[in-house]
This record gives C-alpha cells, sequence and structure tokens, in this order.
C-alpha cells in the first residue's frame, strides 16, 4: 500500500473555508473560490472595476454641479 492513498487531499477544504467566510464581499468570494476559472473571476474583477468607476463619475459629476448652482445663486 502507498502512503498517497493514505493522506486525504485537502484542497476541498481550503476553498470551502473560503466560501463560508462571511466578512468577504460575494464577488470576492467569488473570485477566490472559482480557482478552476480564472478567467470568469477576471470578468468578475472588470465588472466590478467598471461599475466602481462608474459611480465615482457620476458622485464627482453630481457634486461638481452641486458645487456650480451654489456658486451660481
Amino acid at each position: 500500500m502507498s502512503r498517497t492513498s493514505l493522506v486525504p487531499k485537502q484542497d476541498h477544504i481550503s476553498r470551502n473555508c473560503l466560501a463560508t467566510d462571511r466578512r468577504l464581499p460575494g464577488f470576492l468570494v467569488l473570485v477566490l473560490v472559482d480557482r478552476n476559472y480564472i478567467a470568469y473571476g477576471k470578468l468578475v474583477e472588470v465588472v466590478v472595476l467598471v461599475v466602481v468607476v462608474v459611480v465615482v463619475v457620476v458622485v464627482v459629476v453630481v457634486v461638481v454641479v452641486v458645487v456650480i448652482v451654489l456658486v451660481v445663486k
């Protein structure tokens, strides 16, 4: 009997621990757990980055418009 058959594989345990960590945002858990789907993880990262950039741009535009309206009054 070989020694390797007596050692259980631990990969699934570490992945499940990451998935059950409630402190991580959902998209981060998705990226960390889907190690077999690297391209999908990168797609999620790009989508999140684009959403964050769009939200920041919208907030900056709203602040600039409010400041201009207050100054013109």
